[in-house]
């Protein structure tokens, strides 16, 4: 069935090599510029000796409109709290090397998408700058326009993973592929005016970035690719093709930890999370954030919308005016006064989103207060009976 699935994808699309902007072999290292990577056998190790982050820059300015550009690393398998990422970035400049923002110095002007790993957790993020000097700031959740937390379930026992980051005149999205397998694609973003300007005359690079990690945990590039993309009348870029993964809540038994105490504690926070989504309700498709932001855009496109009629109304008046055609100039001017209108009203819709915004973070806020009430009780009862059976082993003993 996937196989079917990924042969209707790749009948409806064409993609073409760049050869200029690519990592295969050490033949292509003459149009890379590294920073802190190891060069070994033919891959890439993308953390200096002594444990830094690091950064390839591709040199070749990229002259396509619509593109795909991937890459292949190893799951690189961290325990939490460790963290590590590897990052693509699509800039005006080669992005610099820092410890300020994902292995870089925090300045750039463009996109970045990437994925985040916490533990077994990943994390996929797209980040926007414009240009703004962000580098003084302590969080970059401001940049940060969307991310997704796919199931651990997708990339289980993958050793090698394929991240594809997609840029259209349709969509931007991240396909994740284990081998010729898609694994992932649930991310994307489509008509976008958070997005801004994706088209050719700009630079790829990649970094890492580690926290709390060891020296023999690392990212290895295999392979880096740029192809050019065009996507033909049958691709449908809102379809997603991968199947939803179904999570029951487990037993203690099934739970893979050495104490008991801890199996019983996970399955019971399973369960809890199962019977609160029955009683409070799963959003449907998407989380409150994502749907606030989704409102966001639609808001931003209306008001593009109400501008453009506004400059095109002027556009009319001005040719009127030239043309002596007083009357259709009046008629014009009350159709302004409308339009005048209809945008205070946006920007009431805008304050109301506001205000629904804080709403909803307040409530969001008391669940999780209530869930995290709940998880201490669900801690403490397994420590009390611990203690209380210790206890009694060491009154029988006396």
């Amino acid at each position: 069935m996937l196989f079917t699935l990924l042969t209707l994808i790749k009948s409806s699309i064409i993609e073409n090599l760049v050869d200029d902007i690519r990592y295969s072999t050490h033949n292509d290292l003459k149009n890379l510029a590294l920073k802190n990577v190891v060069i070994n056998r033919e891959d890439l190790i993308m953390k200096s000796l002594d444990g830094k982050d690091s950064i390839i820059n591709f040199k070749t300015e990229n002259k396509h409109e619509n593109w795909s550009f991937e890459f292949v690393v190893n799951d690189i398998n961290v325990a939490y709290p460790q963290k590590a990422g590897i990052f693509l970035w699509y800039t005006e400049k080669p992005v610099n090397y820092g410890n300020k923002l994902f292995g870089t110095d925090g300045d750039f002007n463009g996109i970045m998408a990437g994925v985040e790993f916490l533990g077994r957790s990943m994390e996929i993020l797209i980040a926007v700058n414009d240009g703004q000097d962000i580098t003084h700031l302590d969080s970059y959740d401001d940049i940060v326009v969307i991310k997704d937390s796919p199931n651990p379930e997708r990339y289980r026992n993958i050793s090698k993973l394929r991240i594809k980051i997609i840029s259209t005149k349709q969509n931007f999205k991240i396909e994740i592929y284990d081998k010729d397998n898609l694994i992932y694609d649930n991310l994307r973003l489509y008509d976008s005016p958070l997005l801004k300007d994706r088209k050719s005359g700009k630079f790829f690079s990649l970094s890492s970035s580690y926290s709390k990690v060891s020296d023999e945990k690392k990212f290895i590039l295999s392979a880096a690719k740029l192809y050019e993309r065009n996507e033909l009348e049958g691709y449908d870029t809102k379809h997603i093709h991968t199947e939803e993964i179904k999570h029951d809540p487990r037993y203690h038994d099934a739970i893979n930890h050495p104490t008991l105490e801890v199996q019983h504690l996970i399955s019971n926070v399973e369960h809890l999370m199962k019977y609160l989504n029955v009683v409070l309700g799963t959003p449907i498709g998407s989380s409150i954030v994502e749907s606030s932001y989704n409102t966001k855009l639609a808001v931003l496109k209306q008001e593009n919308n109400i501008k453009n009629i506004l400059t095109s109304v002027e556009d009319i008046k001005k040719s009127t005016k030239l043309n002596s055609l007083s009357i259709l100039s009046n008629k014009l001017s009350d159709i302004e006064e409308r339009i005048n209108k209809v945008n205070v009203g946006l920007i009431e819709v805008k304050r109301n989103i506001f205000s629904l915004e804080q709403l909803m973070l307040q409530q969001f806020k008391r669940i999780t207060i209530l869930l995290l009430i709940v998880l201490v009780i669900l801690i403490v009862l397994p420590i009390i009976k611990l203690n209380r059976r210790k206890t009694v082993e060491e009154l029988k003993k006396i």
